[in-house]
Formats: structure tokens, C-alpha cells, sequence
């Protein structure tokens, strides 16, 4: 398996309250020589990605410390890795499984902000995650 380049940086969505409390949490975890991230929504945004900002703002986008751009499941595993919580999502990159998690990510992504903020909050900010063990 390749050495993954750091820093990721990552282009979220923090109007929307999964995207910001999911990914503040695990650039948190990973600090800001794993993870940097860019508030894709920001009026002051500098969309230098080369992806139209509509679909930025539809799907989590990020670039890998070597320049490579990723997106949706591909770049939240990455992410879950810096952020040392890569078991977490380690079954949704095997052979016959990644793509019905593909599948289930774009189906989120989709309806992200019909998600209650409560149910973003209980997972990453309320302290889901200790000593590497996590409630889900």
C-alpha cells in the first residue's frame, strides 16, 4: 500500500452540518499537518480544484499532499486514516463492498441536509470516539 502524502486538503461543505461537525472532528483528531480544510460554501472561497463549485458543494472533494484530487468514499477513507480512525471505515474499500458503499455515500451526500443536527452532533461531537474505540 502506498505512504499516503500529507496534508490532505479537503473541500467540505460547512453549511451543512454532518460536513462540518464530521470533518472538524476528524481534522481535529488528525491536526493541521494531516488534515487542512476549506469551507467550500465560504463567499470568499478560491476554487482552485478545476471541479465546477456546484459539484463541491454536492460531493466532499479533497487533494492529497501530491496533488491528487479524490472525492466521495476514496477521499473519506483517506481522511479516516490521517485522522487515525482508519479501521472505522476499512470494510467500505473491500473488493465487493466499496461499491455499494460508493453507492450509500452519493445516496448521503444527496439528502445530507435532511439529516437532524442532533444526529451529527451525537457522533462527532459529543465524544463518540475515546481511547480508540468508538460508539456507532
Amino acid at each position: 500500500m502506498e505512504a499516503l502524502q500529507y496534508p490532505l486538503t479537503v473541500y467540505y461543505d460547512r453549511s451543512c452540518n454532518l460536513c462540518r461537525d464530521e470533518m472538524h472532528y476528524l481534522a481535529a483528531r488528525g491536526g493541521p499537518d494531516k488534515i487542512h480544510l476549506v469551507d467550500a460554501s465560504a463567499p470568499d472561497f478560491n476554487n482552485d480544484t478545476g471541479v465546477p463549485l456546484d459539484e463541491l458543494m454536492n460531493r466532499i472533494y479533497g487533494r492529497t499532499g501530491d496533488g491528487t484530487l479524490l472525492s466521495g468514499m476514496a477521499l473519506l477513507r483517506k481522511v479516516y486514516v490521517a485522522a487515525d480512525l482508519g479501521w472505522v471505515l476499512h470494510a467500505t474499500g473491500l473488493p465487493g463492498l466499496a461499491p455499494l458503499f460508493d453507492r450509500l455515500y452519493v445516496i448521503v451526500a444527496n439528502n445530507r441536509y435532511r439529516l437532524p443536527a442532533w444526529m451529527s452532533r451525537r457522533f462527532f461531537t459529543h465524544g463518540a470516539c475515546h481511547n480508540n474505540s468508538c460508539k456507532l
